[in-house]
């Protein structure tokens, strides 16, 4: 069995939401594809 990996980071002001939200999309869409999913917000 192969293994595939992606690491995704994204950055931008703070407060705006919009950061967040595009995060959070991504990783829906990546575990609608069932991929598994580890998201850490700092």
């Amino acid at each position: 069995m192969t293994e595939n990996a992606l690491s995704w980071m994204i950055g931008g002001p703070a407060l705006t939401g919009g950061v967040n939200r595009s995060a959070e999309l991504f990783a829906k869409a990546c575990a609608r594809a069932r991929l598994y999913v580890f998201s850490n917000v700092e």
